[in-house]
């Protein structure tokens, strides 16, 4: 798990803050695929095999990463 902290303080009343948090995953594109029929909307799709966004009701979004070597290009 990666945490973002931002050191400058800002009024956050989005979102799409700076700060963010991310998680390692197995395979990227089975658990975005599995969120997705969950109904969890993965905002920017992993086409590098390494990494994704989703984006939650409350207009979060959080990261993902595939942990080890990035997949083929999906």
């Amino acid at each position: 798990m990666e945490l973002t902290y931002n050191w400058e303080p800002e009024y956050l009343n989005t979102g799409r803050n700076l700060g963010h948090i991310a998680y390692r995953v197995e395979n990227i594109y089975e658990t975005c695929a599995h969120l997705q029929e969950l109904g969890i909307e993965v905002n920017r799709f992993p086409q590098d095999g390494q990494m994704a966004f989703l984006r939650f009701a409350d207009n979060i979004s959080v990261e993902l990463l595939h942990a080890g070597e990035p997949l083929p290009k999906n």
